[in-house]
């Protein structure tokens, strides 16, 4: 079924992992052309991202290897053909378009919350990590419509060591935020479900 072949061409992965960086950086192109806010936005983007965690020699390793697993995932795609005409290519969609409709979500969430304390509002009511469980659904959707064996292997890599990353940033955010992530953490789960505090 998954295949490992590659070739450079128009109609590939990397239409989806553009996909994914614009939805990413639609509220600060947005404000930019409304207000003209673009750095105050990108500043409070930088304070409340949870992805700026970079305290410790640790976080800062695990921090470094999901980035170049980033770009070695995103030049792969440009060798990766879509497979359109098979079935998978639907159902790798469909899960790649959850992932963004997360990610919208989540950075809704993002501008929505003050800087000086935890995000729990929004799509954080029901996960810890919204972000990443985005960029799962994606990276898993990208996988299916490519059929790519490779792909597959990096998002498992990325996988296992973004499990690893967002302990590492729940440890950052208690030393942080104290009893408010402390309560947080008790009341939401780490991946998905529901705030047992409503």
């Amino acid at each position: 079924m998954f295949q490992s072949s590659f070739s450079l061409g128009i109609w590939n992965a990397w239409i989806l992992q553009v996909i994914y960086f614009i939805v990413s950086m639609q509220p600060l192109v947005v404000r930019k052309l409304i207000k003209g806010t673009i750095k105050k936005e990108s500043k409070r983007l930088k304070d409340i991202s949870p992805t700026h965690v970079k305290d410790t020699l640790f976080s800062k390793i695990l921090y470094w290897f999901l980035f170049i697993i980033f770009i070695i995932s995103f030049v792969i795609t440009f060798f990766l053909p879509l497979q359109i005409g098979t079935i998978f290519f639907p159902i790798g969609l469909l899960l790649f378009s959850i992932g963004v409709i997360i990610l919208f979500f989540v950075i809704q969430s993002w501008l929505s919350s003050p800087s000086d304390k935890p995000i729990t509002s929004g799509i954080y009511q029901f996960s810890r990590h919204p972000m990443y469980i985005s960029m799962f659904f994606s990276y898993i959707g990208i996988s299916i419509t490519t059929l790519s064996w490779v792909f597959l292997l990096l998002t498992l890599i990325h996988i296992f060591f973004t499990i690893l990353q967002a302990k590492s940033e729940e440890e950052y955010c208690l030393s942080k935020y104290g009893h408010l992530y402390q309560n947080y953490m008790k009341n939401t789960p780490r991946w998905i479900g529901f705030n047992k505090a409503k």
